[in-house]
């Protein structure tokens, strides 16, 4: 067996002394706060593939909001070899070439109000466009991935890198309907959030919106058609199906939901989004999450959450805001290190898959599946029949058939 290589995945979720969630302040790493996940054990929880009640919905969204430190694609690697989301939803990094800053305020002994800044997050890149879009496609890849078979994804984007990644997005996940027949995986549509609000220029039409591309995994996907107001005369007073251009007012600075995150997106488009392309009880990630609009947007809609952002301060935010404002009752939260540039391969294309414990760089295996079994074996996540080990972690180390490897690593329960 070759030495592994640097663990995919290693969680972290302390708690108090009494396993109780321990309260966070502002601005502290996120995963000082860790609680205990809702799952099949913990009183509440509901099984994937159960059908709650109505008055059990919504609660069980409320206990069931993970929060993931670290880059989108190890969010979505993790994501893949736990619960496949039936929606994703990504607001990636624009390409702006720019820092966006963070704005803060609070009091001093006076009461006087004062104003912090620093960065919230970093859009340049050194080596130019092209780095910038070989990030974006292994974070497609590992979406393609991780998605539900019945999966959506939507990816939010602006005029500067929109044309670029619907390509990148079109080879990865299928052209759908830009070029095939009606049911073929991949592209579906094309929706423009028109916003409004904003500057003008006098030597170009106004920027006012952006573009949110739709794909599914595969020929199967949900959808309920948003209602809104007919316009027409010959339909006043009634509801017509929503167009693909969204008239949504982007966030005012007096807007209550404003939370000082630079991008953050209203609640209001992601409660349209979520309630369009999932059900109630479905599992909505978002692998870019800054302010924690989307799991807001589910948590309202009786949806579940996984968040994952590779700042703290993103992350500190989510989690003050959805145990503040949305009631949420129970977070769990875990640090993922950075993502191989490969996503866990798809368990039909598993040549190998070995079972054991991993301290540094060392793996132990104890149990392995060749080419005809490891796509079952992996299925029933095996490494949970494996006995702890004090001071190892528990792995599974997968290669697909092209020779790519991913070691997962989830923790012993000691």
């Amino acid at each position: 067996m070759p030495a592994a290589s640097r663990p995919l995945l290693e969680t972290y979720a302390p708690t108090d002394r009494t396993g109780a969630p321990v309260r966070q302040r502002r601005g502290a790493s996120a995963l000082e706060a860790g609680t205990l996940e809702a799952d099949a054990t913990t009183p509440g929880a509901r099984r994937h593939g159960d059908t709650p009640g109505p008055d059990q919905q919504h609660d069980d969204a409320r206990s069931q909001v993970t929060l993931l430190a670290g880059d989108a694609v190890a969010t979505l690697a993790r994501l893949a070899l736990n619960e496949r989301p039936r929606l994703v939803y990504m607001d990636p990094p624009f390409y702006t070439r720019r820092s966006f800053p963070l704005r803060e305020r609070a009091s001093d002994a006076a009461g006087r109000t004062i104003e912090a800044q620093r960065d919230a997050f970093d859009d340049r890149w050194p080596d130019g466009f092209d780095s910038y879009l070989a990030a974006m496609r292994d974070v497609l890849v590992a979406c393609h991935e991780c998605l539900a078979e019945d999966g959506s994804l939507l990816l939010h984007v602006d005029q500067r890198a929109a044309p670029y990644l619907a390509v990148e997005a079109d080879r990865i996940l299928g052209p759908g309907e830009r070029l095939l027949d009606r049911d073929s995986p991949g592209y579906r549509s094309e929706l423009i959030w028109s916003y409004g609000l904003g500057g003008s220029s006098s030597r170009t039409w106004p920027r006012k919106h952006d573009t949110i591309l739709w794909y599914t995994r595969g020929r199967r996907w949900t959808f309920h058609p948003p209602m809104t107001a007919a316009t027409s005369r010959r339909m006043q007073g009634q509801l017509k199906k929503q167009p693909d251009v969204l008239d949504i007012p982007s966030i005012n600075n007096m807007a209550k939901e404003r939370t000082g995150w630079p991008t953050q997106k209203p609640l209001a488009l992601l409660e349209l989004l979520v309630g369009a392309h999932s059900e109630p009880g479905d599992l909505i990630a978002d692998p870019f999450a800054g302010s924690g609009t989307t799991g807001a947007a589910a948590v309202r809609l009786g949806r579940r959450a996984a968040l994952g952002d590779v700042s703290d301060d993103a992350l500190a935010m989510c989690r003050e805001r959805l145990l503040r404002d949305e009631g949420v009752d129970r977070l769990a939260a875990h640090r993922l290190l950075q993502a191989a540039p490969v996503a866990p391969p798809a368990p039909d294309r598993l040549a190998f898959l070995a079972v054991g414990h991993v301290s540094g760089e060392r793996f132990d295996a104890t149990r392995w599946w060749g080419r005809h079994d490891a796509a079952a074996a992996w299925s029933v996540a095996p490494w949970l029949e494996l006995p702890p080990r004090a001071g190892w972690m528990t792995a599974a180390l997968a290669r697909d058939v092209d020779g790519h490897e991913a070691l997962l690593v989830m923790p012993d329960p000691t």
